[in-house]
């Protein structure tokens, strides 16, 4: 899983409220737990941010699956403390400006550019324009202006054909978001046009025609194309938007053969297929039968058509004889050497122009110290640490002032530390550790992690600065300085195993030989046990196990709310040795074969929970009697004592048996989970972190995913995970701010600071408060489409108070019955409940009396058993949602019935 954090999108200096209700309307099921109070302006920081996802994806795992038995307490910890288990990075790129090509005039003179093309673009121009015609991959980074590479040629030609029928363009991608996106700029270039506003159109076919238009536009506008599906068919368009699915139905529906009907064997000129590295695999396939399924319905000439496929990923130059092979399957055309069109950027030299280097870093400024996200109290804090740390003065000016940011850029390129830093990554993405290490002795640090640090605070001040193109006009918005990007490679906890016995590092024999296994009379020691452990276990990926490892690696289980933590293996019916194959225990788990046990580490008192000890040979997987001294199988002393639970429930009136997945300690129903995290959960606690954390004021995300299936749970699966961070957020911003209080004022007190301006002055508006907190369980109401649809909420809804009724379960719930599970308010030790110590004493003191009088076998009872026992009791209640509120007292009135909860909307 790649994680991207680029440092481009915040605007260029100018103040925004931290909730803006006209930016959740935009898009809002994605608030994302992004819950402050009232503050200063927070930009984006990547080196911090890409820090906190590392820190937050190793707290999210250790509150997660820390184990609670002591044996095996430590394994988790000791596996993230290990470098690159979890994430490999981050990686720096910081790309110099493309080449600018001022050079050659205005190469459209009917449709002037308006700023001068790069290099890249220029040489695009002169390739893929009409009279010239060649077919050209356009392989640039990530705002290099690829669209603009194919599109001013494609529109030249339809001004140049202006009155001749038919579809002359027709632009593929993959995604209708990214049509929807391209078609505005379309409109906004063909109306700012007088030779193309009136005579070119532009039409944009996606969705489903049994999809409501309506908002469907007939005609082109200002900022917007042809969307009408009937308008469509009678006028063709010039250009045609579309994804490759619903080409596929263009072609082949009787309806839509008006679409084609003016088009001649010359008409269709251009054929672009935008991010073509997503069509790879059986979407390639499909994609290379669809063109020449298209060139045949059109009878389009192979002479005349120019075919056009941009991507950032697919390679430059150097990758040209493999990528040309591809695209020329896949548009069955030939594509020629020197069809690509690379990127090209400014050299370093070039870039610093006259420059001269006259800042240097200084001990006495302490960069390191400086540079501790942990110090500053905000983003704009951190900054205004970074600048005097690097410069030696003060951010002059208002913070919100673009004026700062703009004399940024040219002091950097007078640091020392600055010019190295370019040097040494000299265009590459490299590994934030490794630079630090090559510039530590320039810097005046201690070592590589305070070297480290400080790149991180250059690296911000490079985020923060921004450049004017050169001729621009005062007023026209500013372009980041360079872009900064860190990358991050997460692996998924995927095959995750666990040895049962590994001798420490300075051991000897690993088969229990006398060197290392024997005591001083020459006889075996006695098992492992939780009490004296001679041996270590831990966790690992299966795929990195070597063929000959000698230790025995199992899955191991965790009751999701106790966290008591053991192995999982499968023992077949009269076989004394455990099955070790993965495949084979996961199959068997989840179908719940009787086969599959459980094995827990012997604890120091007993459980009562109900079944047998027996011991595991860590060298073989044998299982014999508890109280064996040595492997009856391999002769190996690495026995490890395992509690093994009865863990078969059966149905004798139908003779069925099958696995529980019961805790057999907590007894909590369906406790038992195969330890391990999955992409979707860890890419979850991602967003939660880079949405929600004060160094990132531009909160967006883009989710990749292989296939629809995917696309279509995750994006589900991340609402759900980004509300519960909402939530949690919500709750403790408002704990924050009070001494204590009660859990009963808890829901009426985070309603109000989130709804009521005369609690919170920056509380949301109604659109807001719902786009933030409706549950995506709720999200199927009326309401809520509508206010999608419109950016606003119908007059007189309820739908406020419906969430507002929801939040309020939903926090009794996020400190009650759900405060176990997960990386929850509790367990990340951020608010707890607990009772009032004077009433429990009050309630111990009385209950000790009683017991005392009432039972005489009971005379002698400690005062501390019954203050336990109380205290267990309440604990227990709490952790199964035992709370006293206006719902639950309603709903016991109604008979307790699950029917009563059905009938409120706002409930779960």
């Amino acid at each position: 899983m790649r994680f991207l954090l680029p440092a481009v999108g915040h605007n260029g200096g100018h103040a925004r409220r931290p909730h803006s209700s006209r930016a959740q309307r935009r898009c809002p099921a994605s608030s994302g737990g992004r819950l402050r109070a009232p503050g200063g302006r927070r930009p984006l920081i990547p080196s911090v941010v890409a820090d906190e996802v590392v820190g937050a994806l190793r707290d999210f795992l250790a509150t997660g699956f820390g184990p609670s038995n002591p044996a095996l307490a430590g394994v988790v910890d000791d596996f993230l403390a290990a470098p690159e288990n979890l994430a490999r990075g981050p990686y720096l790129s910081i790309a110099l400006p493309f080449e600018s090509a001022p050079e050659g005039g205005e190469p459209f003179p009917d449709i002037p550019l308006g700023f001068t093309p790069y290099r890249h673009q220029r040489t695009a121009f002169a390739r893929l324009a009409a009279g010239a015609g060649q077919s050209t991959v356009i392989a640039t980074g990530t705002g290099s202006g690829k669209t603009e590479c194919f599109l001013w040629p494609i529109l030249d030609h339809c001004r140049a054909e202006a009155g001749t029928p038919g579809i002359k363009a027709i632009l593929v991608y993959p995604m209708n978001a990214l049509a929807a996106d391209q078609a505005r700029r379309i409109a906004r270039t063909i109306d700012g046009a007088p030779a193309l506003r009136g005579r070119v159109t532009a039409g944009v076919f996606v969705g489903r025609d049994n999809q409501p238009q309506r908002s469907a536009h007939r005609s082109m506008g200002r900022d917007h194309v042809v969307t009408d599906r009937e308008t469509l068919r009678e006028r063709p368009p010039d250009i045609l938007l579309t994804n490759y699915k619903m080409l596929d139905y263009l072609l082949v529906r009787p309806f839509d053969f008006r679409l084609w009907r003016r088009n001649r064997p010359d008409t269709l000129r251009y054929l672009v297929v935008d991010e073509l590295h997503t069509f790879d695999g059986a979407q390639g396939t499909d994609l290379a039968c669809l063109i020449r399924r298209l060139r045949v319905r059109l009878r389009a000439s192979r002479d005349r058509l120019i075919c056009v496929g941009t991507s950032a990923t697919l390679g430059g130059a150097a990758d040209e004889a493999p990528l040309l092979r591809y695209v020329s399957r896949i548009f069955a055309q030939p594509f020629e050497p020197g069809s690509v069109v690379g990127e090209v950027r400014q050299g370093i030299d070039a870039f610093l122009g006259g420059a001269i280097i006259a800042r240097h870093l200084h001990p006495a400024d302490d960069p390191a110290g400086a540079a501790d996200p942990a110090l500053h109290a905000s983003a704009e804090a951190y900054l205004r640490a970074q600048h005097a740390a690097f410069f030696g003065a003060p951010i002059e000016g208002d913070f919100a002032s673009a004026g700062w940011r703009l004399a940024l850029a040219d002091r950097l390129r007078e640091h020392a530390a600055f010019v190295n830093l370019l040097r040494v990554l000299d265009g590459r993405p490299t590994p934030l550790p490794e630079i630090a290490a090559r510039l530590r002795h320039s810097l005046p640090v201690a070592d590589v992690p305070e070297a480290a640090r400080v790149l991180n605070g250059l690296c911000a001040l490079i985020a923060a600065a921004r450049r004017r193109d050169a001729g621009a006009a005062a007023d026209a918005p500013l372009r980041p300085f360079l872009q900064v990007g860190l990358h991050l490679w997460v692996r998924e906890l995927r095959r995750m195993v666990c040895s049962l016995f590994e001798e420490p590092e300075e051991s000897g024999d690993p088969h229990g030989g006398e060197t290392s296994e024997t005591n001083g009379a020459g006889s075996p020691p006695a098992p492992a046990s939780a009490a004296s452990p001679p041996r270590i276990s831990r966790l690992r990926f299966a795929d990195d196990l070597q063929p000959d490892d000698p230790a025995v690696h199992l899955p191991l289980v965790q009751c999701r709310e106790c966290r008591v933590t053991g192995w999982g293996a499968v023992r077949r019916p009269a076989e004394r040795r455990l099955d070790r194959d993965l495949r084979v225990f996961y199959n068997r788990f989840f179908l719940r074969d009787v086969d599959v046990v459980y094995l827990f580490p012997v604890a120091k008192q007993p459980t009562g929970a109900a079944g047998r000890e027996a011991a595991v040979c860590g060298a073989c997987g044998m299982v014999q009697a508890a109280d064996a001294a040595t492997c009856t199988g391999c002769r190996s002393v690495r026995l490890v004592r395992v509690f093994v639970p009865f863990s078969v429930e059966g149905d004798s009136k139908n003779r069925k048996k099958w696995l529980s997945r019961d805790c057999p300690f907590c007894g909590a129903r369906e406790g038992l989970i195969i330890v391990g995290a999955r992409a979707a959960s860890l890419s979850s606690v991602l967003l939660g972190q880079v949405q929600g954390s004060r160094y990132n004021d531009d909160p967006k995300v883009i989710a990749f995913s292989d296939n629809v299936q995917d696309a279509a749970h995750r994006a589900g699966f991340f609402a759900a995970r980004t509300a519960g961070t909402t939530l949690r957020a919500a709750i403790a911003q408002v704990v924050a701010r009070s001494d204590g209080i009660a859990l009963a004022d808890l829901p009426a007190r985070v309603e109000a600071w989130w709804r009521d301006p005369a609690a919170n002055p920056d509380a949301f508006d109604p659109e807001g408060f719902v786009a933030t907190f409706i549950a995506p369980d709720r999200r199927w109401l009326a309401d809520f489409a509508a206010l999608q649809r419109d950016g606003r909420l119908p007059q007189e809804s309820r739908l406020p108070d419906l969430v507002a009724e929801r939040l309020r379960w939903d926090t009794l719930a996020e400190l009650g019955h759900r405060s176990t599970i997960g990386r929850t308010l509790e367990r990340t030790r951020a608010a707890a409940v607990g009772p009032d110590l004077d009433a429990l004493q009050r309630a111990c003191d009385r209950a000790h009396t009683r017991l005392r009088e009432q039972f005489e076998g009971l005379r002698e009872l400690p005062p501390e058993t019954v203050d336990a026992l109380l205290l267990g009791i309440l604990r227990r209640m709490k952790d199964r949602g035992a709370l006293r509120t206006a719902t639950t007292r309603a709903w016991l009135a109604a008979g307790a019935g699950s029917w009563w909860l059905s009938q409120r909307t706002a409930l779960p």
